[in-house]
């Protein structure tokens, strides 16, 4: 036995005090010999404190736990034992005893601690606490302060803010078997942080932001309904599912006044598969019958949702989505489609899921691929057929025009032979590898000839060469080479498609601003893709920045990705350089933004040109220009 809990250790005690805990083993143990404990134990310090450890021993003694079938009908005796175990945890909390380790007394207050949260509500009346909150709050402060205190079984790391995820430690010393065993403790746990107990935002100021212990609590306790090798969710325990979604909103109701909460909490759930959990329940929900269903189940449906479309908005989404679609997300939307006792909140979510998610994220390759495998075509048609609400209408149309017109590119790059082959960094050409040269310094970047190395050297590169190596190590290791190709394909099609509209932004930037930096967005984060020229100032790129300016024509073209897996770039960031327009071209447009000005060299009608003309003109120079192809930088 520990030198801490022999009876001799009592001695340490004052005299009254130690009357009273010698009279409290020898029993029988009275209400007011408990009372006067609770009170001799609250206002301990220090060393006193420490020597009640042999008394906290004595009551959390496991033979004292009064059986589930004597619970109906107490007699003093089995009054006495609960009440004496219950008083125990309360004061380790509240006297602080010692904080070193206690080998004998742990499994005590572990077996004590798992039992009391199986039987909290009838605890509550036969305890005489006031509510259920009152009883959570003084099991959330011992679970808070066991935190602290170091294990044999595994090393507990503290929060620095009281009463700040107290799941903290019931996710270190419970495992799967036990949270199976005694699902009443997970739910107790859940349930702390929807009643309010304990603020929320405490978790992330208390946590410095590493909540991966409550990513994992919310993990277990979704897979207790969904279990990790389940194609359905077990309906028995879909209460799990709602306490998890409840817990889950509660966090995103903070997150929507401070967006970064969001990321973290989502980041850290990401890992744990949740999102193949959502979906699974989702599915599992979605099949059955309107006659079976009820409100609670249209409540879950729209929490469900909603978080679902949060999770896949984060960094690294297109893993998931890829996952979500394999479990069969595009199937449940179709059928919750169709519900007629859904609310607003649930059409909002599946038309954001549609037309903020799916679509968009057609653009990777992966995610693209997988809806081939689950014919979203085909469910795109099933929609089409069906009268849905008219926000859902356009949600199914946007979503389908996304993926037909994707796959009609993917089928498109297949064909294409100049997906084997690069392309030129300064011109643009595309050619077979052994016609280009790699520069020496970064060994990325190709060109199809001397001239174009040195122009390229003299517009920038030069000054970003062996920062673009390490950078494009990390686009290899984000991307694999077919997912680049891929995108670089994809905005191909979309500069060349654009080509001319772009042209004439620059002129017209230009004629108002003529030594403006311009700045062009493929925003791929929308269907169809939105083009936006603007101004930005030389500052905005610093050297070795993700979108520095190419310095021969002032001009930078960026696409905007649903998200971003770039190593240390922006969110939702990713810069290409396009075709660069060769020195000719640039200054044909500016001579046109010249004329517009009125500055120009020529006849006295430029200051008046129609802007029909000007069409005509840029029409006219870009037809001329030769490049056909993109190039990544970073």
């Amino acid at each position: 036995m520990h030198p801490d809990l022999r009876l001799s250790n009592l001695d340490s005690l004052p005299v009254m005090k130690r009357r009273l805990a010698k009279s409290i083993m020898a029993g029988p143990i009275t209400k007011q010999t408990l009372a006067e404990f609770a009170i001799s134990a609250q206002t301990s310090r220090g060393t006193a404190t420490s020597a009640f450890t042999p008394l906290f021993y004595f009551l959390l003694d496991p033979s004292r736990m009064p059986p589930i079938s004597a619970l109906d009908a107490l007699d003093a005796n089995t009054l006495s034992n609960l009440s004496g175990g219950f008083l125990a945890l309360t004061c380790i909390v509240d006297a602080r005893p010692s904080r070193q380790t206690f080998p004998d007394l742990w499994p005590r207050i572990s077996s004590w601690s798992y039992y009391v949260f199986q039987h909290e509500e009838f605890l509550v009346k036969v305890l005489g606490l006031s509510s259920l909150k009152e009883y959570y709050l003084r099991m959330m402060k011992f679970l808070d302060h066991m935190s602290k205190l170091p294990s044999n079984q595994a090393t507990i790391v503290s929060a620095r803010t009281s009463h700040v995820l107290a799941a903290r430690a019931w996710s270190y010393y419970s495992d799967q078997t036990v949270l199976s065993t005694h699902p009443g403790a997970l739910l107790a746990i859940s349930e702390i942080f929807i009643q309010g107990v304990v603020r929320l935002d405490d978790i992330f100021e208390g946590l410095d932001g590493d909540v991966s212990d409550l990513a994992c609590l919310i993990a277990r306790q979704s897979e207790l309904a969904v279990p990790p090798s389940a194609s359905q969710m077990d309906m028995d325990k879909f209460c799990y599912l709602v306490m998890t979604l409840s817990v889950v909103s509660q966090i995103d109701d903070i997150s929507n006044s401070e967006p970064s909460h969001r990321h973290i909490v989502c980041s850290a759930l990401l890992p744990q598969g949740f999102v193949r959990t959502l979906t699974i329940a989702g599915l599992t929900l979605s099949d059955i019958s309107p006659a079976e269903f009820s409100k609670e189940y249209s409540i879950a449906i729209g929490l469900l949702l909603c978080v679902l479309q949060v999770l896949l908005e984060q960094d690294q989404g297109s893993q998931s989505v890829q996952t979500a679609v394999r479990c069969g997300l595009l199937r449940t939307l179709l059928v919750v489609s169709t519900w007629t006792h859904y609310d607003e909140a649930v059409v909002h979510y599946i038309h954001l899921i549609l037309t903020g998610i799916l679509g968009p994220f057609t653009v990777y390759y992966p995610v693209l691929e997988e809806l081939e495998k689950v014919d979203a075509l085909d469910i795109v048609h099933k929609a089409a057929r069906l009268r849905l609400h008219p926000k859902l209408v356009e949600g199914w149309r946007t979503f389908g025009s996304a993926v037909r017109a994707r796959l009609e590119l993917r089928d498109s790059f297949h064909s294409d032979p100049a997906q084997c082959r690069n392309v030129c960094g300064s011109c643009g050409t595309i050619l077979a590898k052994n016609l280009l040269r790699r520069c020496s310094r970064c060994r990325w970047e190709m060109y199809c000839s001397t001239d174009c190395q040195a122009r390229d050297w003299r517009s920038g590169h030069r000054l970003y060469c062996a920062l673009d190596h390490i950078s494009r190590i990390k686009v290899r290791m984000t991307y694999t080479r077919k997912e680049y190709t891929f995108l670089r394909f994809l905005l191909h099609h979309e500069y060349t498609t654009a080509k001319f509209d772009i042209a004439l932004a620059h002129v017209l930037r230009w004629k108002e601003k003529p030594d403006t930096w311009v700045f062009t967005a493929f925003d791929f984060r929308y269907f169809p893709v939105r083009v936006n020229t603007k101004d930005i100032a030389a500052e905005a790129f610093p050297p070795g920045g993700w979108g520095y300016v190419d310095q021969g024509t002032r001009t930078r073209m960026v696409a905007v990705l649903p998200t971003s897996k770039v190593a240390g770039a922006p969110a939702n960031h990713w810069a290409f350089l396009l075709a660069r327009e060769n020195e000719s071209v640039v200054g044909e447009l500016r001579e046109i933004a010249g004329r517009m000005r009125g500055g120009g060299e020529g006849d006295g009608e430029v200051g008046d040109m129609d802007k029909e003309k000007v069409r005509e003109e840029v029409k006219k120079v870009m037809e001329r220009e030769g490049a056909t192809a993109v190039a990544l930088e970073h």
